[in-house]
């Protein structure tokens, strides 16, 4: 951020104020107050900060985690002997605050920024979900290698090079549309693996996730289904549980997925 003009060393200050849009607030924490201003010469190399927070109040009440959007500025001016610039603003930064009791493990309330597209990815060389990454890669980048066969099969999740098909997260218990997702993406996946062989302690893997808005149940036939260890599976649903807590991604969430 960079206002513009010559103002001397001596008796120049340049005031930095945070704002926020309904329903968050901010104020500058160092040092304490709604804003800081700082002579030019104090100001070199200074770093501030400032916090931006939400009242639960303030969050869609139609949702179980009250989720709630802001965005937020810093505005600056100079003040000079000769006069004052004009506010000027900075970069808007967007934030999504949630009180999702089904995150409870890692924070009933929590906060993201909201204007990056997150991402998770498994290893092919990490043995404890090796098969399901293979499997995942096929889907991806080889869908007509997988099962069930369909023509022109464009299975979602990439959205690298060009690609923009993210996937979205679906819980259960967070309303009964979601309900009925989940269970038609179970029933959806027993139906399509019943035909193929397995071998003792295998379980059938999917991918659109059952975890998903887009998985088998959608019925769109862009999924793909594979018998896998169930040891690899189970560490697999677990690592993306974890990384749904972590990076609180909650139900209609959008990610992407790689294979690394």
């Amino acid at each position: 951020m960079k206002a513009t003009g010559i103002y001397s060393a001596a008796g120049s200050t340049l005031t930095l104020h945070p704002t926020a849009s309904t329903p968050c607030t901010s104020n500058v924490v160092n040092p304490d107050g709604p804003s800081r201003t700082d002579s030019v010469l104090a100001w070199e190399g200074a770093v501030t900060a400032y916090n931006v927070k939400s009242a639960e109040a303030g969050g869609d009440q139609t949702r179980i985690d009250k989720i709630a959007h802001c965005a937020s500025q810093t505005r600056y001016k100079a003040t000079a002997p000769n006069g004052t610039t004009p506010w000027s603003d900075g970069p808007t930064v967007t934030s999504r605050f949630d009180s999702a009791a089904y995150m409870a493990q890692y924070g009933v309330k929590g906060a993201i920024f909201s204007n990056v597209l997150p991402w998770y990815q498994y290893a092919r060389t990490d043995a404890s979900v090796k098969s399901v990454a293979e499997h995942i890669f096929d889907a991806l980048y080889l869908p007509q290698l997988t099962y069930p066969v369909k023509p022109n099969k464009d299975i979602p999740g990439n959205v690298w090079n060009g690609e923009y098909q993210p996937i979205h997260r679906n819980f259960p218990n967070f309303n009964a549309a979601s309900a009925t997702v989940a269970r038609k993406n179970l029933n959806a996946k027993n139906a399509a693996c019943r035909p193929l062989q397995s071998n003792p302690g295998e379980q059938c893997d999917e991918f659109p996730f059952a975890s998903t808005k887009e998985g088998a149940g959608k019925g769109d036939g862009n999924f793909s289904v594979r018998y896998v260890p169930g040891s690899e599976n189970g560490s697999a649903g677990a690592k993306l549980a974890v990384w749904y807590g972590q990076d609180r991604i909650i139900d209609g969430d959008a990610y992407g997925f790689r294979v690394k």
